[in-house]
């Protein structure tokens, strides 16, 4: 019994480790203006949210739009805030708060296995 929780713990926290570096990764390119890490992460097709516009798009367009939108709202410091997955671990989130200049904004990341299947801005 004592082993088995171990193994829990261990591999629970593996997941959530790598997780956090994922957010990192791309957190710090969003900060630099650079897009390789988040663009290899999404998904061909996801739905993008930016305020109050979302749409489901080819991840080119996905791409341009974020970086329309972090050219006007620069990242200053940002901070991984909630995380979680399904119960089957299929699937995944993140919420990350992002300060910038002017306005601040929640980022949340869903990933479906390994791929951002949506990106919001809000």
């Amino acid at each position: 019994m004592k082993n088995l929780m171990f193994i829990i713990l261990f591999v629970f926290s593996a997941v959530i480790g790598f997780s956090q570096q994922v957010e990192k990764k791309i957190m710090n390119q969003l900060k630099a203006n650079e897009y390789n890490a988040l663009s290899e992460l999404m998904d061909n097709r996801l739905d993008l949210c930016i305020k109050e516009d979302q749409e489901f798009m080819p991840k080119e367009e996905a791409l341009n739009r974020i970086k329309s939108y972090n050219e006007s709202n620069p990242v200053s410091t940002w901070k991984l805030i909630h995380g979680g997955h399904s119960k089957a671990n299929t699937s995944r989130y993140s919420v990350i708060e992002v300060a910038t200049n002017d306005d601040p904004y929640r980022l949340m990341l869903y990933f479906t296995g390994d791929m951002i299947t949506e990106i919001r801005f809000e």
